[in-house]
Order: C-alpha cells, then structure tokens, then sequence
C-alpha cells in the first residue's frame, strides 16, 4: 500500500507488495546493470561533479502537464579545514533546473550546476582556484507497470577551470613563480535509477544509483605533466543514500552518504589513495543535517567530510580530504 506524505511524495510502507517488491527487485538489476556497464580496469580520480551534493527527481513532486512545467534552484556555500594546500578552504555550489515539458509519466529538464572552490590565503580570507560547470538535458521516466522506480538518461558536459592562475596561490609569496594550466572536459551520455522513498523505523529513506560513461575526457595541462592524468577516464558509477526523520511538520534531520567509484584505462603514475596506497580509489561524501522546512522550499545547516582523488588545482593528481560545515538554501 502506498501512503502519501506531507510533500506528496508516495512512500510504500512495510506492507507493499505486487509493483513495490516488482520495482524494487528492478532497481537492483538496473544497478547491477550499470555495474558490469562500467567495470573497465582500474579506478579514476575525483570527480568535476558539482551535483553529487544534491538529486532532484520532479516526477516525485506534482505538476500540471505542459511545458515550463516547474522549476528549482539550490544554493550552497561551505569552509572546510584539512585539505590538501588549504585550496577546499571554500566551497560554493549553485544548481538550478528547469522542466521543458512535461507529460503524466514522462518529463524532460535542462538543468545547470556550478562550483567554485577557493584558497584562505588573501588579504580577505578568500582567494577563488578553481571553477566547474555540468550541464545536463536530460529525460525522466516513471514507468506505468513499475511505479516506485524513476529513471533518468541524457546528456551530461561538464569542465573545470583556473581562477587567477597567473598569480601565486598564496597572497603575496615571495618565492618564485611559474603559472600553470589545468583544464578538465568530460562529456557524455548517462544514466540513473531512484527507488521510490522507503519507510523505515530510521526515517524515510532515499536511494539513487547511477552511471556514466565518457565520449570526451580531456586533461589539458601547462607545463605539461601526464602524472594521472584524465585523458583515458572512461566511465563512474555513483550511489546516494538519503536517510530524513521529520521533527514535526517544520524541521527535519537528515544524514546522506554520496560514493562514486571511476574508471579509466590507464593512470600515469597517480597514487591510489587518500588514506592507504591499497585502498581502491573513490570519491566519498558524508553529512549530516538539521533542516526548517516548508512545501516548497526549506534551508539546512549542515556537516559534512569529503574525500577526493585529485586536488583538481594543481597539475599532478593529489587526493584530499575536507571536513566542512556550511548552508544549503533551496528546494526541499
């Protein structure tokens, strides 16, 4: 049986039988799916993936068929401590989208994520590296005959570029200096799968899983360096676990656990870890949230440790960690 919630989002109970096992069932066989899809040799590096903080699905909120069907936007801004040269001392992500047109099951957006990233080392505290875009056009289906499911396949082009790279990356730094280029592409089509929320005696639980796989992947670099680089990335798989327990009708608890697991071809002398060499190469992200929410729109304070394999800033493949604290505004 399927009951609503108070944002309209159908969430089967323990009960559900017939289409919610039937759906689940193909949830794991999509994800084993994308699995064997992206299971070239070794791993890849971190990720130039803005949205991997956030997952929108519009087929799980309503909205009249037709086109401009509805629209959202998320902001995010965070201070870390811990990273590698301090350049995720500041993080800020915006993410907006757009349904183009929209039928009962079936629905197409354009949407759009930025990230900038930035160093403490200025006369204000706050000194911008690097940037990244995605863009993506994508086509979202909730299957008739499979109702807890939503899937989604498109297009993805996303880059990363220097900010101020002419100049030291610590204010006024006597020592010498020689500027360098680094600039990242990957392009192509992708895929994912969202298994309708789950009640459990937790929360309400959230689970999406998808994959990529990389027409273009270009690492341009000056002066040239091959150390890891993105040129052979071919593929990412990706899982999300969101995990909400609601306080009442305005304020909510949340906790999600992002990991995404690349894979490339070859990798010129990159190190395979952030903690140990053995460790299989991943991007992982972990927070906790405390969130006031209404039916359109809520903000959160949130906590979050990240890792990344490469400290995309400088040339040669670094892999990082942060711990962060920060504020998500937006769409709930």
């Amino acid at each position: 049986m399927l009951s609503k919630n108070k944002n309209s989002l159908a969430v089967p109970s323990f009960g559900s039988t017939g289409a919610s096992s039937r759906g689940f069932l193909c949830f794991l066989r999509i994800v084993l799916v994308l699995a064997v899809l992206c299971g070239v040799p070794h791993g890849a590096p971190s990720q130039i993936r803005p949205s991997r903080s956030v997952f929108v699905e519009p087929l799980q909120r309503p909205a009249e068929a037709g086109p401009a069907a509805s629209s959202w936007f998320i902001g995010e801004g965070y201070r870390g401590w811990g990273s590698v040269g301090d350049e995720q001392a500041w993080q800020y992500r915006l993410h907006g989208g757009v349904e183009a047109y929209r039928w009962e099951n079936v629905t197409t957006t354009l949407q759009l994520h930025h990230e900038l990233t930035a160093n403490p080392f200025s006369s204000i505290g706050f000194n911008p590296r690097g940037a990244r875009w995605e863009e993506e056009l994508l086509v979202h289906v909730q299957p008739p005959t499979l109702p807890d499911l939503y899937l989604q396949t498109g297009w993805f082009h996303r880059c990363k570029h220097d900010i101020d790279n002419n100049e030291p990356a610590r204010e006024g730094d006597p020592a010498p200096f020689v500027p360098t280029t680094r600039v990242i592409i990957l392009s192509g089509p992708k895929l994912s799968v969202a298994q309708q929320n789950i009640a459990t005696f937790l929360g309400t639980l959230g689970v999406q899983a998808g994959g990529e796989w990389y027409v273009v992947a270009e690492d341009y670099r000056t002066p040239y360096n091959a150390i890891g680089s993105w040129e052979h990335l071919q593929a990412m798989l990706w899982l999300r676990l969101h995990l909400r327990y609601d306080l009442g009708e305005r304020w909510r608890l949340g906790a999600t656990y992002y990991v995404a697991a690349p894979f490339w071809s070859s990798r010129t002398g990159a190190p395979q870890g952030a903690v140990e060499t053995t460790r299989p190469p991943h991007d992982a992200r972990a927070e906790i949230t405390i969130s006031a929410v209404s039916k359109t729109a809520a903000w959160s304070i949130v906590a979050a440790a990240e890792t990344q394999f490469d400290e995309v800033v400088f040339l040669g493949a670094q892999p990082t960690t942060v711990w962060q604290v920060g504020l998500r505004i937006g769409m709930d």
